[in-house]
């Protein structure tokens, strides 16, 4: 298996190091807002090829944290007029239900607001060794310092001077270096606080994962995982601070997923050019969307709109009908997984084994139909209809009835109006046929 690993910047050799199961950390949601199409990209990329290790023989122990308290947490519930910990709690809550909708594999979700103990013992550690003082409060990270003995910039490849010039620079009296960052935040009157040896605070943002990733994983981290737009300057923050307070190495292998974008920008809420995912599921299933979030290599940007989602769901509408009548048991062309599992295992090549997977469908036999299943159920798709919901299946079983009572024009009604929705029903022997075109 081979991966390409960000701070190298070269393809190398994957393998856990330890005990045969992969330990792997994934910066997860900051929980103000509703969880988007382009949160919904890192983490599919992850959810697959986790399970693509386990494919391969590995135990995956994997952590994809909560943002509980933030910035822009406070400032939210304070527009909202409610209480921080509810909102955190409402989007935490969202994201669960995407997850659960999208087949995520269950992971650890540890929140930043339950780890203060060790955020607190790792930046005393990082005090003691000389990488970070307090001023007014607050403590802030020494990053001139810490390049001077171990290096900085290494993930980012960046200079001192090119950071200071594009880096978002926290402008505070109390710092000593405009490049420092922060590590705990002295309270301000109104927002949340807990005690510390430096007075009432809150932790930065960088220190959490740190903290979270090193309790429940240890070190060295097999993969740490995200977005592109966190190596500069969360990821590189993570490396210097965990190895200021340990001397450890902090992550072997650090993957990074390009960005999804919409009309040539980078999905962000800030932008305010985001889906929300919740809202595609609405009218798309889980398996359409997986299809088109795994259809570029992840290292590469994907340009995103709506409309892309209608070529996705025929794409695995085909897949299911190719399938539906496959015997589960039977032979797989042992050449086609090899084929499909050989561009998985070249840094996870996803387009490449959709390729080789539709091609396998241009002249099925049943062989190829059962591995073709086999993969992608493995990738996390389920290749069945969705869960219906009460609605659905009331509808289908009025239909059934206005067809036996031979009142056709209702059943076309709602047959119509159910295709209008991505719905089509076929009538077979014995009942209807329900298929989720979209």
């Amino acid at each position: 298996m081979y991966l390409y690993n960000t701070l190298t910047g070269k393809k190398e050799e994957f393998a856990p190091l330890r005990d045969n199961t992969v330990r792997a950390y994934v910066c997860g949601m900051t929980v103000q807002d509703s969880p988007h199409v382009g949160h919904m990209r890192v983490f599919t990329v992850f959810d697959a090829l986790f399970r693509f290790f386990k494919a391969l023989g590995w135990e995956v122990r994997a952590v994809q944290n909560f943002t509980d308290i933030d910035d822009k947490i406070i400032t939210r519930a304070r527009e909202e007029g409610i209480d921080w910990r509810f909102l955190a709690d409402r989007y935490e809550m969202e994201y669960r239900e995407v997850a659960r909708r999208m087949n995520f594999l269950p992971l650890m979700h540890p929140r930043a607001t339950q780890h203060i103990q060790e955020i607190v013992e790792m930046i005393e550690a990082i005090i003691e060794r000389g990488y970070a003082y307090e001023s007014g409060g607050n403590v802030w990270f020494s990053v001139r310092k810490f390049a001077e003995d171990y290096g900085y910039g290494k993930l980012a490849r960046m200079s001192l001077d090119e950071m200071l010039a594009g880096a978002r620079v926290e402008p505070d009296p109390t710092k000593r270096d405009p490049l420092d960052f922060a590590l705990w935040k002295a309270h301000k009157e109104g927002e949340p606080y807990w005690y510390s040896p430096w007075g009432k605070g809150r932790p930065g943002w960088h220190i959490e994962c740190s903290a979270m990733s090193s309790k429940h994983l240890g070190l060295p981290l097999d993969i740490h995982g995200g977005g592109r737009d966190l190596i500069f300057p969360h990821h590189e923050d993570e490396i210097a601070q965990t190895e200021a307070a340990t001397g450890q190495t902090f992550a072997r292998f650090w993957m990074h997923v390009g960005l999804l974008t919409f009309r040539g920008e980078k999905m962000s809420k800030s932008l305010k050019n985001y889906f929300v995912a919740r809202e595609i599921l609405e009218d798309y299933s889980p398996d359409t969307l997986r299809h088109l979030l795994l259809s570029a290599h992840y290292r590469s940007d994907l340009e995103f709109y709506p409309e892309k989602l209608d070529e996705h769901a025929r794409a695995v509408a085909r897949l299911r009908d190719a399938i539906a009548g496959v015997e589960e048991d039977g032979e797989e062309d042992e050449g086609l997984k090899e084929e499909i599992y050989g561009a998985l295992k070249d840094d996870f090549n996803t387009p490449e084994a959709f390729g080789l997977i539709f091609s396998a469908l241009d002249n099925p036999t049943p062989a190829k139909l059962r591995t073709v299943k086999g993969v992608m159920e493995m990738l996390g798709f389920r290749l069945s209809e969705e869960e219906e919901d009460d609605t659905l299946q009331r509808l289908v079983k009025l239909r059934e009835e206005a067809r036996r009572e031979k009142n056709y024009d209702l059943a076309d009604r709602i047959r119509d109006i159910l295709k209008m929705v991505g719905v089509e029903l076929m009538d077979v022997p014995g009942g209807t046929k329900v298929r989720k075109v979209r």
